[in-house]
């Protein structure tokens, strides 16, 4: 599905660059360029799923405003999308522990429709814009084992100032949200809710879908691949790492981009 305007390395080279955290949250720090494939024209960046969450959109111009679960990040500036067949393969900086649940959250180009313009859900909510993809996993970037048997949906808002006083705010809120905070509440919980009751439903949690990896059979996440089925597009911003599940830092790849890359990262975070 489009988005509204508006609203040859070996498999091991890995392009990597420094995570960005925000409230301790650990996030997808590289992309191994031999296993990503498939993006879309325009949002062909595979650094755009790197470090933290896009926090404003349209920074500078007069559309400039909050990322909130109705006004998500939808530039090629901002989100990688992925491509009817195609996949994208991320590293994690470091080691992500299975076993406590939903241990990773991926921030995904999904919003809820804005039924006035205030930020007041329609009752049934609707949800604009998800994606599918089948997700692996894998330890060592070479061995991949899937997490579930058919393609998951990515259909979960994402929101970046638990402050926010509105939807579209121009202004940056006081507070980031917690994107290493799991969040299980589904679309119909969202049913008639205003925008401030929406606010509440998050708590100090960034939203996002998340990930349980148990069905893998690992102790431990290194890496994590999102392949797309025909027919189907994903546009992802970020992937973090659950607080409870953050391990071991994995070491530094030979192939390092270094200061240039982190500068880059910490540039497009706005």
């Amino acid at each position: 599905m489009g988005i509204p305007f508006r609203f040859g390395l070996a498999a091991a080279t890995l392009i990597s660059a420094a995570s960005i955290h925000a409230n301790a949250a650990v996030f997808a720090s590289g992309y191994v360029a031999s296993q990503t494939s498939g993006l879309n024209s325009g949002y062909n960046d595979p650094t755009k799923a790197l470090g933290g969450p896009t926090l404003m959109t349209d920074v500078g111009t007069s559309f400039q405003s909050v990322v909130s679960p109705f006004n998500p990040a939808y530039a090629g500036t901002d989100i990688v999308g992925i491509g009817g067949g195609g996949q994208l393969t991320l590293q994690f900086p470091n080691e992500v522990t299975v076993g406590a649940g939903n241990e990773i959250g991926v921030f995904a180009y999904a919003f809820l429709v804005d039924s006035d313009g205030l930020g007041d859900n329609y009752n049934p909510a609707q949800i604009y814009g998800p994606g599918q993809a089948s997700v692996y996993v894998s330890n060592d970037g070479s061995n991949w084992l899937p997490i579930s048997g058919a393609p998951i949906a990515f259909n979960s808002p994402y929101n970046a100032y638990t402050d926010a006083t509105g939807p579209y705010q121009s202004t940056p809120g006081s507070h980031v949200a917690d994107f290493g905070v799991p969040f299980a509440h589904v679309l119909s919980d969202f049913n008639g809710k205003t925008f401030a009751q929406t606010l509440a439903l998050f708590g100090t949690s960034g939203g996002g879908t998340w990930l349980s990896l148990s069905s893998s059979g690992l102790s431990e996440v290194d890496y994590i691949q999102f392949r797309v089925p025909q027919g189907s597009t994903l546009n992802i911003d970020a992937v973090s790492i659950n607080n409870n599940a953050v391990g071991a830092a994995v070491p530094e790849p030979a192939s390092f981009f270094g200061v240039g890359a982190s500068l880059f990262l910490l540039k497009r975070r706005r």
